[in-house]
């Protein structure tokens, strides 16, 4: 929810189904938990984002968290191509825009690699110290783009007992190619990820 007019928003949201629900304001930087249906909403114009996230009526409990770490084939496509090309083999973390990579690079990055899964179940895919925006293929299966926290996929659906594949994508905005002698010197948001976490959990 996103207030564009001039005045502020108070408002009730029916979100149909009564359950455990997390309320972020990812502008006004506040969280909280609800466990309702009805939620009162309160818009600043131009200055909130606020996202509901959750499961109605099931609660996720959490069994056990493992690090993946694949090697990656590290694919590189700049914003004014059309064609990715190889670039490395590269582990997590990594920086695409680190100081000892493409400190300049502006444009998508694809990283495919495999991971093993042992024991059947449900899981979620967590990526965090993610640059930019990220969208993520597992076994053939398109999962979908995220832009802001969380990233995370639930991929219940979609593992296999043993090797899974998975290609990742991450993309950035054209700053790193337009720096100017002023903004050079402004830190910008790194074109990586830190750790993927394989969680198991129950409902």
């Amino acid at each position: 929810f996103f207030n564009c007019g001039a005045e502020p928003i108070e408002t009730t949201i029916d979100l149909k189904r009564s359950g455990n629900y997390t309320v972020n304001d990812y502008l006004c930087d506040y969280c909280y938990g609800i466990n309702a249906a009805c939620v009162e909403l309160n818009l600043l114009p131009g200055v909130s984002v606020v996202c509901f996230e959750g499961a109605a009526n099931k609660n996720r409990i959490l069994k056990n968290s493992s690090v993946i770490m694949p090697e990656f084939k590290a694919f590189l496509r700049a914003y004014d191509t059309s064609e990715f090309s190889f670039y490395k083999n590269m582990t997590l973390p990594f920086d695409i825009t680190g100081i000892n990579e493409c400190p300049s690079f502006s444009g998508t990055a694809k990283l495919v690699g495999e991971f093993e899964i042992e024991e059947n179940g449900r899981y979620l895919l967590e990526f965090c110290g993610i640059g930019g925006s990220l969208h993520v293929v597992l076994n053939g299966k398109a999962l979908g783009w995220r832009i802001c926290n969380p990233f995370s996929y639930d991929i219940s659906e979609y593992m296999k007992l043993g090797v899974n594949s998975i290609e990742i994508t991450i993309g950035n905005t054209l700053a790193n190619v337009m720096k100017d002698r002023l903004s050079q010197y402004n830190s910008l948001t790194s074109l990586g990820i830190d750790t993927i976490y394989l969680r198991k959990y129950e409902i």
